[in-house]
């Protein structure tokens, strides 16, 4: 309190004197003068203390040899510092004012005028080679601003380029010029990037193009991809159908392809009456109608028979109308084969291997003993060579195959003349006749009537041992033995 009034009264005091008036004058004119010298200095020496170090070199300075805004080094305390830390066009930018955008050393202006090609005129980064000429924006900001440069043909508006306004009914996906759009005479829309909803053929768009008639109502294809079903088109109201999609609701014909009509119930006219909506045609329905039944094999799944034409149901009916139950159609070779050739009837199960006849008809034409006249081995052991009557086996000769009637056996030995053996062990050595009751001489070997020569008038044999006995002269040069057996090998 009594400095400050100490300090009140010494003011007042010296403000009061002719002293002190002159002293406020003198410095009044002092400061007068120096603002007319803008470039003088006035160096005001600070403390040690007052000082600072750079952040960048790590250099302790004062005053205006550091940065009032950064405190960093100026140009004339380290020119390497100072261009780390500001602009290198010393126009005086500081990096801590973040108006650098890239690392080339311009302050975010300087680089604009002094670098126009390199630095972006938006976002001022870097770009070598990669500004546009007419907008100044580097790649990165015309993708940002889409409505610059033409998604396509990337050229840009401020070149003169006009960028499509017009409505996309499908939506936008990124911007274009007016050459890059894909319009619908209709309705004018804008269908870039969604080609799928566009034409091309027609030149309208797809809902348009329905409306018109242009396009198949199902499947939406062009009339110049797929030919319109003018029938059907006719049946739908007058919208337009193409004929893919008519084939494949089934309303024409699988055969000659013609549209029938778009009823789909059976027995509708135009349609095949066995197979109704979606088959065939009435007409081509002829073409596979059975002749018998009237019915379409094809339609009904069943098979056609090759030999009569007719359906497979039609074909075993009127087999079995033949009493036949062996699966062959009555209009077949097979069929005509395995009748009886005497009724001209099926056989049945058990036909006659031989002559191929029914039981009935096989009883008439077999033998008594049921052989097959037709079996090649009928002859064998059954039929007399001779009359060629039919007998039993043990009916027959053995040998010459004859019956009793007919064979030539002799009468007492019934031995067969065919057989040599047996025929020539009995039979006379000269006349080879069965000698009869009286058989053949002992001595000789003849029968009675080729002995005469050779027995006496007496009956006994010129060759016998006792031959004399009756008082004839024996025979002086032969045995019996030897006379025998003389007389069979001649015989």
């Amino acid at each position: 309190m009594k400095r400050q009034n100490h300090e009140e009264v010494y003011t007042s005091s010296t403000r009061r004197t002719p002293r002190g008036k002159r002293l406020l004058s003198w410095l009044l004119s002092m400061v007068m003068l120096l603002s007319l010298l803008p470039a003088t200095e006035i160096h005001v020496h600070a403390a040690y203390e007052d000082g600072m170090e750079c952040p960048g070199c790590g250099h302790y300075h004062w005053d205006e040899n550091c940065c009032g805004n950064c405190g960093a080094c100026t140009r004339e305390c380290d020119d390497d510092c100072y261009e780390e830390t500001h602009c290198i066009n010393d126009c005086g930018a500081c990096r801590a004012d973040g108006n650098f955008a890239c690392d080339c050393g311009y302050c975010y202006d300087c680089a604009k005028e002094l670098e126009p090609d390199k630095h972006c005129d938006y976002c001022g980064e870097e770009d070598d080679g990669g500004i546009c000429s007419e907008c100044g924006l580097c790649s990165e900001c015309v993708t940002d601003f889409e409505e610059v440069h033409c998604s396509v043909c990337e050229e840009c508006i401020a070149g003169g380029l006009s960028m499509c306004e017009r409505e996309h009914p499908s939506g936008k996906e990124s911007a274009h010029c007016t050459g890059e759009s894909v319009v619908c005479e209709k309705c004018g829309g804008c269908f870039f990037e969604h080609e799928g909803d566009y034409c091309w053929d027609c030149e309208l768009c797809q809902k348009c193009a329905l409306d018109d008639n242009k396009h198949c109502f199902e499947c939406g294809e062009c009339s110049s991809n797929e030919t319109p079903c003018e029938k059907g088109s006719e049946e739908a109201g007058g919208y337009t159908v193409c004929e893919s999609c008519c084939e494949s609701y089934g309303h024409h014909c699988s055969e000659c392809y013609e549209h029938i009509n778009f009823d789909d119930y059976d027995g509708v006219e135009g349609w095949c009456s066995e197979g109704g909506h979606g088959t065939h045609c009435s007409s081509c329905a002829d073409l596979t109608r059975c002749l018998q039944c009237d019915r379409c094999w094809d339609c009904a799944g069943l098979e056609i028979c090759d030999d009569c034409g007719l359906c497979e149901e039609c074909c075993r009916e009127n087999t079995e109308a033949k009493r036949c139950d062996h699966d062959l159609c009555i209009e077949s070779p097979e069929y005509e084969d395995h009748l009886c050739p005497e009724c001209e009837e099926c056989p049945g199960d058990d036909p006659c291997e031989f002559c191929g006849r029914c039981s009935s008809c096989a009883d008439s034409f077999h033998c008594e003993h049921d052989r097959c006249p037709k079996d090649l081995d009928f002859n064998y052991e059954h039929v007399c060579e001779e009359c060629e009557e039919c007998f039993n086996s043990d009916e027959l000769c053995e040998t010459c195959e004859r019956c009793e009637t007919c064979w030539e056996h002799c009468e007492k030995h019934k031995i067969c003349p065919d057989n040599a053996s047996d025929w020539d062990a009995h039979a006379c050595p000269a006349c080879g006749e069965c000698p009869g009751e009286k058989g053949l001489c002992e001595t000789c070997g003849l029968c009675e009537s080729c002995a005469k020569a050779e027995h006496c008038e007496h009956g006994y044999c010129k060759h016998a041992d006792d031959f004399g006995v009756c008082g004839c002269v024996p025979c002086s040069h032969e045995n019996k033995d030897e006379t025998y057996q003389h007389n069979r090998q001649e015989h």
